[in-house]
């Protein structure tokens, strides 16, 4: 939904509708806009996240996470500018479906989850819910493909720091990420071992691998 009243959405929807007619450009639809309180019906805490995950009710609470019992999916909402651009949600058990959905036209490619000056950039928004109470400038990608325009959002930083998954679509990010920041700002690698995502570890094992194993970019090679 566009919008009327906001020369952003409208600008948007002008170069939405200039793309068409120019055939280098990349066609990127006009920034969804939601009203936050269709999140309200799945504001429940679901013992998912604060037993199975171990998520403080505090970082759940934050990002206004919730539970849709319909789809039996977690709710993870995605707020951009402030204004909510939709929200992916999580299946809670592997039952066939995708693990995650999107909303029609997220914004998956155009924007960074939590972006945080000096962020620490992860894959998956879980991961940032899960370590927000240790680490507030976690920032998420929404996978290890990462666009150009996410790249430019990072620019703007003294430094950053990468920790994708530790497989080969994460080290790809890693290499692409780090080579294309690396004229703009200093550029750190949490150079894990574990075959895990950060939601996946413990507080003490999440706070052991930034203070002990971020190395310079230039010093990390993948496994």
């Amino acid at each position: 939904r566009v919008d009327v009243e906001s020369p952003e959405s409208i600008q948007s929807l002008l170069k939405f509708i200039d793309s068409f007619y120019d055939p280098k450009s990349e066609v990127t639809p006009p920034m969804p806009h939601f009203n936050p309180s269709v999140l309200d019906d799945w504001l429940f805490i679901h013992p998912y996240l604060t037993e199975l995950r171990k998520i403080p009710e505090a970082n759940i609470k934050h990002f206004r996470v919730g539970f849709n019992p319909k789809e039996d999916r977690i709710v993870l909402p995605h707020f951009w500018h402030d204004a909510l651009v939709g929200w992916q949600t999580r299946r809670l058990m592997n039952d066939g479906s995708p693990k995650y959905k999107n909303t029609p036209d997220f914004p998956k490619r155009e924007t960074l989850f939590n972006l945080s000056k000096n962020p620490i950039v992860v894959e998956s928004v879980m991961s940032v819910v899960s370590k927000y109470h240790l680490a507030p400038n976690l920032c998420s990608t929404f996978g290890a493909s990462v666009t150009k325009k996410q790249i430019n959002l990072l620019t703007d930083n003294s430094q950053v720091t990468l920790w994708f998954d530790n497989d080969k679509p994460g080290w790809e990010a890693t290499k692409k990420v780090g080579a294309a920041l690396i004229g703009y700002t200093e550029v750190y690698v949490i150079n894990s071992e574990w075959a895990a995502d950060p939601a996946d570890l413990t507080d003490e094992e999440f706070i052991r691998e930034v203070e002990e194993n971020k190395i310079p970019f230039s010093l990390w090679h993948p496994p």
